[in-house]
């Protein structure tokens, strides 16, 4: 399997930018080789993080724990979307909204991502486990608004008004 095919099997591979991923435990890195398994059944990518400068390996099926980079215009559409007023979506309880936020983060659709959590952005009261979430969601996106467009974090918060 090549690098092409592991972006056409993304939904969104036309926003894609060729080789890089990002990680939300280990952030940005580039994609060095495709490992072919013996079996053929797996495959895994070998990807070197930039910032920890340390090699990590994922299974190309299972995009639970990355996803491909995002492009220069798919970035500035993203955080327009964020700095939007999204409507707040009502639940029949506060578990359902955990694992509705829950499941956005991990579905790794950044479109989705951007649309739940500007809609909190202005919540004074958020449940903890939900501000744990918001925190990871912050760190994942400004880590790649700063790689992507090249500016600074305190630049990238600012385009966030965080």
């Amino acid at each position: 399997m090549s690098l092409q095919q592991i972006q056409t099997d993304n939904t969104t591979q036309d926003s894609l930018t060729s080789g890089e991923i990002i990680s939300p435990s280990m952030g940005v890195g580039k994609v060095v080789r495709v490992l072919s398994m013996y079996d053929g059944v797996d495959d895994f990518i070998e990807v070197r993080f930039y910032e920890k400068k340390n090699t990590c390996y994922f299974p190309v099926k299972n995009k639970k724990h990355y996803r491909l980079l995002s492009s220069e215009e798919v970035i500035k559409d993203m955080v327009s979307l964020y700095n939007k007023n999204n409507l707040s979506v009502e639940y029949d309880s506060q578990k359902d909204k955990i694992q509705d936020f829950k499941k956005i983060l991990g579905s790794n659709n950044l479109s989705q991502m951007v649309t739940k959590y500007s809609s909190i952005k202005s919540t004074e009261e958020v449940h903890p486990q939900i501000k744990l979430m918001q925190e990871k969601f912050y760190k994942t996106f400004i880590t790649e608004i700063t790689h992507v467009l090249k500016i600074t974090k305190k630049e990238a918060e600012g385009l966030l008004n965080l």
